[in-house]
């Protein structure tokens, strides 16, 4: 298991917001996936010192080892095959992935999730 943490947006003050297209296919969102979306980010407000941020929450990936991963580590298969047959197979959501949910559902920022995960090759 693998987590880290970002920074909320301050439920305060925010307030939609628009990012680059570049920005967003960095982190693999497409305008597909804003369809009824909205990106959210803090303006900053008394209640979060003028950060636009409030709290903290969690971004998780789970690798579950199955006899195929078992299999592949043991004869020292490179660890982006390991991934990609666990996120393939095993519907395991990366870090950026759950990442993207959060920015999809307004809870941070782009930015925010590219500060604490490394990018992927998408």
């Amino acid at each position: 298991i693998a987590q880290r943490l970002v920074r909320r947006n301050c439920p305060f003050c925010a307030e939609p917001y628009h990012e680059s297209e570049s920005m967003l296919r960095s982190l693999g969102i497409t305008p597909a996936d804003l369809q009824g979306r909205t990106v959210m980010q803090g303006k900053g407000c008394e209640k979060c010192s003028g950060t636009g941020f409030r709290g903290r929450t969690g971004l998780f990936e789970l690798l579950v080892v199955d006899e195929n991963v078992q299999r592949m580590i043991s004869e020292r298969t490179p660890s982006s095959t390991v991934k990609n047959y666990a996120t393939e197979k095993n519907g395991m959501r990366t870090l950026l992935e759950d990442g993207c949910r959060n920015v999809l559902a307004g809870t941070t920022t782009p930015e925010e999730v590219l500060r604490v995960c490394q990018r992927e090759e998408i």
